[in-house]
């Protein structure tokens, strides 16, 4: 098991080298990919360097916890772009990382493609959901194992609590039914609907308060809800995530892989081996604005950069330095100052 950027990168490149699924073509491995099309993207190794991020963003907590920083303009960035560009020329990083979406990932690991590691939510998203017919040794997924924070680093936690909104513009010519849906959608009824499916399909009602998750042919048990209520594509549904007076079980019996994935979560946390939740620290309105001007720029050229430097049109080195500059001449600073401003008054809360 890889425990530095070293020994990761010495199993992948033996994965792409010495014919891993034995089949006689050393060629067709895909060592390491990444859905960077849409919910996967390549920065997701960075906490592996050590990097203290939020989910999907560009920014990271400094070390000893004083101030946020713009990850994407550090010297450490630039050396982890520089692992990612090595990564890239010698065929370990698979080609279309940068653009292929989940989807394609998905059916590319469960078609079968040899692939020796990929970032997921759930693996069974990726790989396929456990098949409860097959002997455990014998479902692909039981194959893959969670790849423990490189020496120094710490796994990412999940967000902490964010606010979000439901807007209605003066073109709603019933506003009033607009505000009821809202209201359905946190109601008990659609909470458990959205979040756990239809009792005796998706989940069991044990004890009159304990909500089961079972099995379902083709799809991970922690991967109901994207199926069930995508009305904010997966990833920031406006509906409650949770309901009230109900406990949630997973059927560890018909999937016992599912215990094998929380028992590692329980793992690290006791070797504090996972990041704290992100702050949930909140920019006036005017810094959001001004932020998000700013950053309407900055972020199409900071990943734009990356892909460029990663796939070999631009020389890191050569072109680190204007890189910079480019980012300064954007302001970014301004949208640094604003973001920090913002977490000290988080952490005043504290004192």
């Amino acid at each position: 098991m890889p425990h530095d950027s070293d020994s990761f990168y010495e199993v992948m490149k033996a994965f792409k080298e010495k014919d891993a699924d034995a089949d006689g073509d050393p060629n067709n491995e895909v060592p390491l990919i990444f859905a960077g099309g849409n919910i996967i993207p390549v920065d997701d190794i960075l906490p592996y360097f050590g990097f203290y991020t939020d989910n999907f963003s560009s920014w990271a907590i400094a070390e000893d916890g004083s101030r946020v920083e713009y990850y994407a303009i550090t010297d450490r960035y630039k050396e982890g772009l520089s692992y990612l560009t090595k990564l890239y020329e010698e065929g370990i990083m698979h080609k279309d990382s940068l653009t292929l979406t989940h989807d394609q990932v998905e059916s590319m690991a469960q078609t079968g493609t040899a692939i020796g590691c990929f970032v997921a939510w759930d693996p069974q998203y990726t790989i396929g959901a456990y098949d409860p017919s097959l002997p455990y040794e014998e479902n692909l997924v039981t194959q893959y194992k969670a790849m423990p924070p490189w020496d120094g680093a710490k796994a990412t936690s999940a967000s902490t609590l964010q606010s979000a909104g439901m807007y209605i513009t003066d073109k709603c010519e019933r506003p009033e039914v607009v505000v009821a849906w809202a209201d359905l959608l946190y109601s008990e009824e659609t909470t458990v609907l959205s979040n756990f499916g239809v009792e005796g399909e998706t989940y069991r009602l044990l004890d009159g308060n304990k909500i089961e998750l079972i099995n379902i042919d083709g799809m991970a048990q922690s991967d109901t809800n994207p199926h069930l209520l995508t009305l904010g594509g997966a990833t920031a549904g406006p509906y409650k995530r949770y309901a009230d007076g109900y406990e949630m079980y997973y059927d560890t019996e018909a999937n016992p892989y599912i215990r094998y994935v929380n028992e590692v979560n329980e793992e690290w946390k006791k070797a504090g081996k996972k990041y704290d939740p992100w702050p949930a620290y909140k920019l006036t309105t005017e810094e959001a604005e001004e932020s998000s001007d700013i950053l309407a720029d900055a972020e199409p050229y900071r990943t734009q950069y990356r892909a460029e430097v990663i796939t070999g049109v631009k020389d890191l080195d050569s072109t680190w330095d204007e890189y910079i500059e480019t980012m300064k001449e954007m302001r970014i600073q301004t949208v640094i100052d604003n973001v920090n401003a913002a977490y000290q008054r988080f952490l005043d809360l504290d004192k």
